[in-house]
């Protein structure tokens, strides 16, 4: 059994409430009921993307998260040195290397996820570092990233993926001592709700609320046009999509409909969920426009080697259809579209550090 340490939860500062759905936004259309969508395919029958190096370097370590914030590109690496890089697109001229692990101002213990400012989206951005439980946010020049401000969240929260929903809420999956789905956290980063129906227990036993969140791990994003939520499970082969009060709008199941497996274990005093040789790592990423959602898929087994990253692309419409599938050249961690819609931009880590650029076919 594995698990990880830096997610250890402590529970005895929580009670376990129940969430009351409210809505995040208020004038808001909900998106149309699509119920459950199941879907297969043969990976023998795949297409693979054209896939192309944008960059690589000794500058990047271990890239990661990804994000377009007017003319500029801003990738995460978790390797911190440096936390946060800075490029001009489409040039690709590389601007700037920000932050250095540490736990000051600027500095970063993980770079987990990169938020768009939902305030000047095109000007500033969002750092979410999971380990210090702090978001930052930088202000863009013509050519630099500065310093603006921080905000430390509540303790006893492990955000997987906190996006802006409107000028002052945050919404995430989390591990969690609560009901509830996803994590509704005010501006200054402190918990005011939670939405969504409780996942789903897997297992014939008791299983302590943090370890069932933790089972159901995702990634989050919100489509604003259509006031979407939409969330990637990562251990198991399901994405679901809510509106902003955490309705329930539809459930996509597929390729290989798997539920999370998992073993409870106490470390320390505290339940944590551990993974076996039988765990499945799902959908990796998930971005979405006005008219798609697009999925990063690994399917392997935990034990097996980079069963973390993605190899397929789901693209799904809003009515939960898969579109199209694609198999991808190289093992992809996180990714983006580009601002014309014309490809997917790839963080990768192996066989060496670099961005791929990954046309896709016109329909």
């Amino acid at each position: 059994m594995r698990f990880c340490k830096w997610l250890l939860l402590i529970t005895s500062l929580l009670g376990c409430r129940t969430g009351v759905p409210q809505a995040v936004g208020e004038g808001q259309t909900a998106p149309r009921s699509f119920g459950i969508r199941t879907f297969t395919y043969r990976t023998d029958t795949l297409d693979t993307l054209k896939g192309t190096v944008w960059f690589d370097g000794p500058t990047l370590g271990r890239p990661a998260d990804l994000l377009f914030v007017g003319s500029f590109l801003v990738v995460g690496d978790q390797a911190l040195a440096p936390a946060i890089h800075l490029f001009r697109w489409p040039e690709g001229t590389y601007l700037q290397g920000i932050g250095q692990p540490g736990e000051g101002p600027g500095e970063f213990r993980s770079v987990a996820k990169l938020l768009r400012d939902p305030q000047t989206p095109n000007r500033a951005f969002w750092v979410y570092d999971l380990t210090a439980m702090r978001f930052t946010r930088y202000l863009l020049t013509d050519s630099a990233a500065v310093l603006d401000r921080q905000i430390t969240q509540q303790e006893g929260l492990a955000l997987f993926s906190p996006e802006w929903v409107g000028d002052s809420l945050l919404v995430s999956p989390a591990i969690m001592a609560y009901r509830g789905r996803l994590s509704v956290l005010n501006a200054q980063g402190a918990l005011i709700r939670t939405i969504g129906p409780t996942p789903p227990n897997p297992k014939r036993q008791f299983v302590p609320l943090p370890v069932l969140q933790h089972a159901y791990h995702a990634s989050l994003a919100y489509e604003p046009t259509r006031q979407a939520l939409v969330v990637a499970d990562f251990y198991t082969d399901r994405i679901e999509v809510y509106d902003v009060s955490g309705r329930t709008i539809g459930q996509i199941s597929g390729p290989e409909h798997f539920p999370p497996v998992f073993e409870v274990e106490q470390v320390r005093g505290q339940f944590v969920k551990a993974s076996t040789d039988e765990t499945r790592h799902a959908y990796i990423d998930v971005i979405t426009t006005p008219q798609y959602i697009f999925a990063l898929y690994s399917g392997k087994f935990w034990p097996e080697e980079l069963s973390w990253h993605g190899f397929y692309i789901h693209e799904f419409d809003w009515s939960g259809k898969l579109v199209r599938a694609f198999a991808l050249p190289v093992p992809t961690l996180q990714i983006v579209l580009t601002p014309d819609g014309k490809a997917l931009l790839g963080s990768v880590e192996e066989p060496e550090p670099a961005l791929y650029y990954f046309s896709l076919p016109v329909k």
